[in-house]
């Protein structure tokens, strides 16, 4: 089976930091299948990002076929999205052999085109560092606080993705 080549956005944070967070969310949800880029998921808990995301993804009705790539430790709870129940086909399974979620979450930042930071603890911080330092694409989400925020503050133009126009 050929592997789609649409770029794929990893999705990290959370939700919490904000009461308006959900609802943003879902929106850059829709707007990321709008765009035709696919998603990397890895959790299903209430208080992270992805659950919003990928309602708002699949709400779309633009979601393509394994267009939502799910990454999770093989010897740990798979998540469990709402949306698989009715759109199954939409969703890529991938788990990982390594026993902790660090170990398939910073591996999968090696196999990503972009990465959306919203809100989020250590590991959000850690995913910007890591994307500043490889030259990948992000958009923190600086808006809603969190370790996303402290990420786009630390952005400086000549040295990481934006100009200081965009900044």
């Amino acid at each position: 089976m050929a592997e789609n080549s649409d770029p794929i956005i990893a999705i990290v944070g959370n939700v919490k930091t904000d009461p308006s967070a959900p609802a943003a969310a879902e929106a850059l949800g829709r707007e990321l299948a709008k765009a035709g880029l696919r998603i990397l998921v890895y959790s299903s808990g209430a208080d992270f990002l992805e659950g919003c995301i990928v309602r708002g993804y699949i709400a779309s009705k633009l979601a393509n076929r394994r267009a939502i790539q799910v990454r999770y430790p093989l010897h740990s709870q798979k998540p469990a999205f709402p949306e698989q129940q009715s759109n199954s086909e939409v969703f890529d399974w991938r788990p990982d052999h390594g026993e902790d979620w660090e170990m398939s979450f910073y591996q999968s930042l090696n196999d990503v085109d972009g990465i959306l930071l919203m809100g989020g603890g250590d590991s959000t911080m850690v995913a910007g560092l890591v994307a500043m330092g490889r030259g990948i694409a992000m958009m923190p989400v600086a808006s809603f606080g969190g370790n996303a925020a402290k990420v786009w503050e630390s952005l400086r133009p000549g040295r990481d993705l934006p100009s200081a126009d965009e900044i």
